[in-house]
């Protein structure tokens, strides 16, 4: 199925969604962009407003921003932030390619168009010509152009690589992730208060590490956190993460949520559950109870059933915002086993 299409998934509707207000108007839009000129102007544009990105807030509302039709998303007019090992840390048009590796990647002709976009902005900033046929455009045989340019991300301080005007069908290419080292807990052992608390420092650790590398073991991570049989998921044993505010950087079960702000989240009873996480990860982590709907259990929509969740929180060099990081078990599911 092709799956270059405009994404932008509102989550639950318990949670509102990050305000998709565009930052400063840039002076050429995404529809705008109608030749080599303006697409260079587009994605310049782009990167003067990433590089002054400095809060885990402002990188969390980039998915909202790039993937809404607007000044940064026309159609099949978008940007792409890869990293220098061609893996994808945000896709304006597809939520679904986030985090795969498109080195290998060809054209119809067969040339590595990831593996020239990466030297084109090692260049200083170039332009790229591939082919590919768009099925939905008929007799579509022309070249097609993207722009690449590096930047310097605001937040990490690490050099990333931004690309406007490519789109190409990828729905097939799949990132094999790296052996990973074994956590004390994995999340098919969380069956109590003290194994979940081991589960989420190893995953605080984990996530941290990956952060302050080369970003490629980064995607690799998040792969990881989200694959089901793995160490680090096993059915409702999974990993979220926060910002300090509220938003979902990162959801180990279900990705259309990152991005969104959950501040005001709170369970059938009144628990303001995302404020309490909060308040026990910045205090040196803890736990929380409340009630949430199991997905196992029938009939516990209107209540939910009880569930505790362990937060812990770190911060990156030189930053003062912390990471909030999250997971939790039914606490009737841990009874019955």
């Amino acid at each position: 199925m092709k799956r270059l299409i405009a994404v932008l998934i509102l989550g639950l509707a318990s949670l509102s969604p990050a305000t998709a207000q565009d930052p400063e108007r840039p002076k050429i839009t995404a529809s705008e962009v109608v030749d080599r000129e303006t697409l260079k102007a587009f994605v310049e544009g782009g990167k003067e407003y990433l590089e002054g990105i400095r809060t885990l807030t402002e990188t969390a509302k980039l998915r909202a921003i790039f993937r809404a039709e607007g000044d940064w998303k026309s159609g099949s007019t978008f940007l792409v932030i890869l990293i220098k090992d061609g893996a994808v840390l945000l896709h304006g048009g597809d939520a679904a390619i986030d985090n795969e590796v498109l080195i290998d990647v060809e054209d119809g002709k067969g040339k590595k168009v990831v593996q020239e976009l990466l030297a084109a902005a090692g260049r200083g900033g170039d332009f790229v010509e591939y082919y590919w046929d768009d099925p939905a455009v008929e007799g579509d045989a022309n070249p097609k152009v993207s722009y690449a340019v590096e930047y310097i991300s605001g937040l990490f301080g690490k050099p990333l690589v931004l690309v406007g005007g490519y789109y190409q069908d990828v729905s097939r290419v799949v990132t094999k992730i790296p052996e990973m080292a074994r956590p004390e807990v994995t999340a098919s052992e969380v069956v109590d208060r003290e194994t979940l608390k081991t589960f989420v420092k190893a995953a605080a650790q984990t996530y941290r590490e990956a952060m302050l590398g080369d970003f490629s073991g980064h995607t690799h991570v998040k792969k990881a956190f989200r694959m089901e049989g793995s160490y680090w998921k096993s059915g409702s044993i999974y990993t979220f993460i926060m910002s300090s505010d509220g938003y979902v950087l990162f959801h180990g079960a279900d990705p259309s949520r990152e991005g969104i702000i959950a501040l005001d989240l709170e369970d059938s009873y009144g628990v303001k559950i995302i404020k309490r996480l909060i308040d026990a990860a910045t205090a040196g982590g803890g736990y929380v109870e409340y009630h949430y709907n199991d997905p196992t259990v029938e009939g516990d929509e209107a209540f939910g059933s009880p569930k505790l969740t362990y937060a812990e929180s770190f911060h990156l060099p030189d930053r003062d915002q912390p990471f909030i990081v999250c997971a939790g078990i039914y606490l009737e599911s841990a009874t019955a086993d």
